[in-house]
């Protein structure tokens, strides 16, 4: 059972074989979304272990982490309804929970990448991008940010992660990896706008945002700490 975080994050005042896939670099959200953004040189590791805090660590890379882009809150597994619950609360990846829920491989479209500011020397092995998966009939079904050490896998493996052509969970599969998922936290996500323009519609003025579900969740590679995730359900439309 994934315990209920009582710790506050400034969101919400209260106690988260290979196939080749559809692929845009183009953002989908507003043209004020930029395709690239600056990232940290270094940054930093987990800050916390509260859900919210660890969500709104990924979402500064790429948004304003206030409510224009979402109201997040921890939640217990009883508070997450099925499908989501089923499709969030395990640890596995999440590409291979949605594939199995939607009955095919999904495509992966690219919304925005945080730029790498290191080098072929190694200078900063951080990759981060923000992604939408996609039904095959190209419908969003998953909203997420990854954020991936690339110190922690071998060349072919790192490119093939920057190449974007699959969802992140499958080249580390096909790849052979060791893998661990852990530390998994559930969240309520209430979408504001930027994030309800992502998922293909707008909030009604006056009418408060249906909430949707999402986790946080981290991976470890050979035993090594090295992917940081946030990966929300996309609820399907007019749900």
């Amino acid at each position: 059972m994934v315990a209920r975080s009582t710790v506050q994050a400034g969101i919400e005042r209260r106690a988260p074989s290979p196939v080749e896939a559809n692929v845009s670099d183009q953002p989908i959200a507003p043209a004020a979304v930029p395709q690239d953004h600056a990232a940290p040189a270094s940054l930093p590791g987990r800050v916390s272990e509260d859900a919210v805090a660890r969500a709104l660590h990924l979402i500064c890379l790429f948004a304003d982490p206030g409510p224009s882009f979402a109201t997040l809150r921890s939640v217990d597994r009883a508070e997450v309804p099925e499908p989501a619950r089923t499709l969030l609360d395990h640890n596995r990846h999440m590409t291979v929970a949605m594939e199995a829920h939607h009955g095919a491989p999904l495509g992966l479209r690219v919304v925005a990448r945080a730029r790498d500011l290191g080098n072929a020397e190694g200078g900063n092995p951080w990759y981060a991008r923000e992604i939408l998966l996609l039904s095959p009939q190209g419908v969003p079904v998953q909203y997420g940010i990854v954020r991936i050490n690339l110190a922690h896998v071998d060349a072919p493996t790192a490119a093939a992660i920057r190449a974007a052509k699959i969802p992140l969970g499958r080249v580390l599969i096909n790849a052979g990896l060791l893998r661990e998922v852990h530390d998994v936290s559930l969240l309520e996500v209430r979408p504001g706008p930027r994030l309800a323009s992502l998922f293909g519609g707008l909030p009604v003025p006056g009418v408060a945002a249906a909430p949707t579900y999402g986790r946080v969740a981290e991976i470890s590679l050979g035993g090594h700490p090295a992917v940081e995730l946030l990966e929300v359900v996309v609820p399907p439309p007019g749900g």
